[in-house]
Formats: C-alpha cells, structure tokens, sequence
C-alpha cells in the first residue's frame, strides 16, 4: 500500500492496540483441617473455576517437590491444579481414570525388588518418587518433573534411568508408543548399561490383542508378563490429592492388569523377574 492514510508511509496513522483497564488477579492461600491448603483466585473470575483444595499429605508432597521461588509457590499450585482440572472435566466424577495410580505397596515392592526410582507416567499429585514424568512440562517441572515422557525419550533424557515404572493412560496408541520408546532405549544401551521397565497396563488380550499387546509380545526385551485377575488387585484413587480424600482411597479396575517387564540383558541380571519378587508384587 501508499503512504497515505492508514499505510505505513511518512505521515500515515500508525494502528495502535487498544487499551483496556488491567486487573492483577492473585492466589490467596488458606490453611485446612489436617494441613490441607485452599487456594482460590481473587478477584473471582466470571465463568471459571477459580478454587482449589488439596489435603495435607499432597499440599506437604508438593512443597517437598518444589524447585521455584517461594512467592511464586501459591501461584504455581493454583495453575498446577488448574490444569488437571480443566483436563479431568467439570463434573465432579470426571477424569478420575487418568491419574489411578499403582498402590504405594506395590510400588515399594517394585523398588525393593526391581530397583525402580523412576515414574514414566506420573503427575506431581501422585508420584511416588522424585524422578518421574508427567503431561505439562510448563505447570510441572516447578515440582520436580522431568517432562513428557515421549519428549524425554526422544531426546535422550532416559539415559540416566536404570529402572522404572510406566502406567500410560489407558489409550492403545499411546501404549503401544511407549513400549516403542522403551525398546528404543533399551536398544540404545551399550552392553554392560542396565535397563528395566515394568508396564502397568490393561489384560487386552482378547477377544484380539491390543496394539500394544502386540508390540510388547514382539520386543526383544520382554521378560516376563504377570496376570493380576479383576477382583484381586486395585488401584489408588485417581482424586487422592483432594482435600475430601483424607485418607487413601481405592478403587478396582474395569479389567485385568498386565505387569509386563521389558529389560535388556544387564537389566534381567540385576533386577531378574522370580516366582518369589513376582508373588511379593501382587500379593
């Protein structure tokens, strides 16, 4: 266009943002019962959550995990909380799917018996250790997150994770990436450099396997495969960060779980899978 009115020559009239009047929104932190923390955004904003509670085990989990500054930490709880909830879905039974987690015990077991430290699938609510991943590298990482766990794989940040514990989403593909991504590192490691991993996935085995199961079936890593029956195991509730979730919760799954053990050799040799470490896992 010319110079002339509303061009950008000599003389024209240069487009200028509108102005609108700002409003400083922050996050006020009260104490609960058995201390729990409410976090709730001031001025309350029309058409959005804008409220949280956790109980006092996750609040105290939290702080423990957190790598920000300090008068940032309010803040980065409510976005933290914010994120999952938008995810989870406003109804009150929504989403408790995505975050059930492997028992405490059982996880313990896990470490005790198979040297794992390290979460593929996790989030900073319901993590178990101090190393693990989660979905939003952005809301996360101030909380001790490594970042998404494809995004870690692809860029070589597994290299330093000798054993650990995957529990993806229940979604075939998302599944069957993971076990491609495990068996690529696996893969990756020079002889001598231990490696295990243990998926905590769905018995989709039938009436035709999953992708997954069909990837996990081929690998040259895999192990050993434990079957956990429907009424004998169960997972922690997927809402245990809550404030109503004052003491643990638990809830069965919908179907049968597979633990499905992917090792390379070293890994086999220091962590190898026996009737007596598998009967301490799901008893």
């Amino acid at each position: 266009g010319g110079g002339g009115e509303g061009g950008g020559g000599e003389g024209g009239v240069h487009a200028t943002q509108p102005s609108y009047p700002s409003r400083r929104l922050c996050v006020v932190a009260t104490a609960e019962q058995r201390g729990g923390c409410r976090l709730r955004l001031e001025p309350r904003p029309e058409g959005q959550r804008a409220e949280h509670a956790l109980n006092g085990e996750c609040f105290a989990k939290l702080k423990e995990g957190y790598k920000g500054a300090a008068r940032e930490l309010n803040a980065r709880l409510f976005l933290l909380l914010q994120r999952y909830a938008t995810l989870f879905g406003p109804r009150s039974s929504e989403g408790r799917g995505w975050q059930l987690a492997t028992p405490p015990g059982a996880m313990a077991q896990l470490g005790a018996d198979f040297g794992v430290g390290f979460e593929c699938f996790a989030s900073p609510m319901n993590r178990r250790h101090a190393r693990f991943c989660s979905a939003f590298a952005d809301t996360d990482a101030p909380f001790g997150s490594s970042g998404n766990f494809f995004s870690v794989a692809r860029s070589g940040g597994l290299r330093g994770v000798r054993s650990a514990e995957c529990g993806p989403p229940y979604d075939d593909g998302i599944m069957a990436m993971a076990v491609r991504a495990i068996d690529a590192e696996l893969a990756s490691r020079p002889a001598g450099c231990p490696g295990s991993f243990v998926l905590v996935v769905p018995d989709w085995r039938s009436p035709q396997p999953a992708d997954f199961v069909r990837a996990a079936e081929a690998s040259p890593h895999l192990s050993h495969v434990l079957e956990l029956p429907k009424e004998e195991h169960r997972y922690l509730d997927g809402f245990q960060h809550l404030a109503s979730s004052a003491s643990p919760r638990y809830v069965l799954g919908e179907t049968g779980s597979l633990l499905i053990f992917l090792q390379n050799a070293a890994g086999a040799r220091a962590w190898p899978v026996c009737e007596a470490t598998s009967s301490r896992v799901i008893s």
